[in-house]
């Protein structure tokens, strides 16, 4: 028994160091002379996972449960393969069988969780979290999860909390107070926030993110000693490439705030060129699928889905990324009406991944009208609720007739504009595939003006478009019309922006801070001698 434990323990310092063919290798000897043993199984279907080898991982995993029917271990990794296959229904049931037999292992409820997360299914995961937290409130982990289902659901306050509650537990982990430093961006205090980040950075002087978080807020000179630091992250030889993106972004942010923009653009290319290595994006592609949304929409049943209107009328705000739908949501939600959910996944998710599977829209869209009605009704009970997700404009004429009643505000603005925008500004990993490369840029706004001028022509007057320089510009005469393309009376006091202090989780949350302004009109100009691609896709055909 002891030799097997130290050939078990052998097994599993190689799976730590990742040198997973070693494991399996050692494993496979074990099994042989082991071959009642649902342990031994079990480690193997184990480093299987690690490989994808779900299939053979479930082999092992069916093995180890034959021999220990009751191995709850075996059922929360079955589910782990499951979730790897993308079955996430037979995964949640493994998760669930896991905890049926072990009710006090807490991993297998976050295994629970995490899917649930991973799958939108916000209001499942917060279930599991609270149980998990009466289990055991302790438990720092807990904290930052529940806080992440509060986020999705736009709970921003209770999100808050947790991450107070995190902080307290672990103080000296600097992830809580750049939890809490991003806490207060949302919320508009950057005096919070700068204290909480700078303190992450003293716990962590390698902690990039919160370096990049901190030149977000507050203005640096390349003499002030965070750019220094910056500076000299920046050339470790040990630095992942991860990190290099922020440090390379930070600089970028620190150099063109001071106006040394032939100093700042090298970094900004250096940042764009490490992300789009690790997002590669194909324009062959999008067309592809832009084609077939196009076919889609003129072989499916008009008369899918009825015209009820009990619930909250959604506002869908669309178009390219940056193009001033995080302004137009922050003048909009001014009126008491108006609930802003901000950028909603949860139809463009839905609806690709019908493309995808190539399901039949018929039998999938009152799933996701459901689904939809269900996740807007639980966000507010406010009468208006704006979902600004720019790229829901791949789905405009599904969302109509999915949403008879809904308004749906297309808003432009000079391509050079949006082009530069998208490119000198990090997003999120894995949505928008495009934004790194300026060339890719270019072919995905190509593609979108292509797209938006079927749904113009198909669906015509249901689209409101605004210019975004018309809005900046002159806000008095503009945003009128928009809130009577709503139905709602126009108040002038919704102008003032400024006033408004909800939490915003978007990349211009610190822009819509302020009043209404033109700044951000035209400001590629002073990049314009390294954006020789960009000015030759535009420059004659200016908007």
């Amino acid at each position: 028994m002891e030799n097997l434990e130290k050939k078990l323990n052998d097994i599993q310092k190689l799976y730590s160091q990742k040198k997973f063919q070693l494991a399996l290798q050692k494993a496979n000897k074990l099994i042989k002379t082991n071959k009642n043993n649902p342990v031994v199984f079990n480690y193997r279907g184990i480093i299987l996972v690690a490989m994808k080898n779900y299939s053979d991982a479930l082999r092992d995993f069916e093995k180890a449960l034959i021999f220990k029917p009751d191995f709850a271990e075996a059922f929360s990794n079955m589910g782990m393969a499951y979730q790897g296959m993308k079955k996430n229904t037979d995964a949640i049931k493994c998760y669930q069988k896991a905890i049926e037999h072990d009710k006090n292992a807490l991993h297998f409820q976050f295994n629970l969780a995490n899917l649930y997360l991973e799958l939108n299914k916000v209001d499942m995961a917060l279930h599991v979290l609270r149980k998990i937290l009466a289990q055991n409130e302790q438990l720092e982990h807990g904290h930052h999860l529940i806080a992440e289902a509060y986020i999705r659901n736009l709970k921003f306050d209770l999100a808050f909390e947790h991450h107070l509650r995190a902080h307290q537990i672990s103080p000296q982990n600097a992830m809580n107070d750049y939890l809490l430093g991003v806490d207060y961006i949302w919320k508009g205090d950057n005096t919070n926030a700068e204290k909480h980040l700078t303190n992450a950075i003293k716990l962590n002087p390698k902690f990039t993110k919160a370096f990049f978080a901190l030149s977000r807020i507050k203005k640096m000179t390349p003499q002030h000693d965070v750019c220094k630091a910056v500076l000299a992250l920046n050339k470790h030889p040990d630095l992942s490439p991860e990190d290099l993106i922020f440090t390379e972004f930070t600089l970028f942010k620190i150099y063109s705030e001071s106006k040394l923009f032939t100093e700042s653009y090298p970094h900004l290319a250096r940042g764009n060129l490490l992300m789009k290595k690790q997002q590669p994006f194909s324009i062959a592609n999008t067309r592809s699928l832009f084609l077939s949304i196009k076919n889609l929409y003129h072989h499916q049943d008009e008369k899918l889905i009825s015209s009820d209107k009990s619930f909250p009328t959604p506002v869908f705000i669309v178009g390219m990324p940056r193009s001033g739908s995080s302004l137009l949501e922050q003048i909009l939600t001014a009126s008491e009406l108006i609930f802003g959910a901000g950028e909603l996944n949860d139809i463009h998710l839905h609806l690709l991944q019908a493309v995808e599977a190539k399901q039949e829209f018929n039998k999938v869209m009152p799933t996701i009208r459901d689904n939809y009605i269900e996740r807007i009704g639980n966000l507010s009970n406010k009468p208006y609720i704006i979902d600004k997700l720019p790229l829901n404009f791949y789905w405009l004429g599904f969302i109509k007739r999915l949403f008879p009643n809904c308004k749906i505000i297309h808003t432009i603005r000079d391509p050079i504009d949006i082009c530069f925008s998208i490119y000198s500004n990090l997003f999120v990993n894995g949505t928008l595939e495009f934004a790194y490369d300026e060339k890719d840029i270019v072919d995905y706004y190509h593609a979108y003006e292509d797209l938006m001028a079927f749904w113009m022509n198909e669906l015509g007057s249901d689209i409101l478009s605004v210019k975004y320089e018309d809005l900046v510009k002159n806000p008095v005469a503009e945003v009128p019309k928009i809130f009577d393309f709503i139905g709602i009376e126009f108040q002038n006091d919704y102008l003032a922006i400024e006033k408004n202090k909800r939490s915003v989780r978007t990349a211009s949350d610190i822009q819509i801070r302020q009043a209404i302004h033109k700044n951000s009109v035209s400001k590629w100009q002073a990049y314009k001698p390294f954006l020789n691609t960009l000015i030759a896709a535009f420059g004659s055909n200016r908007f």
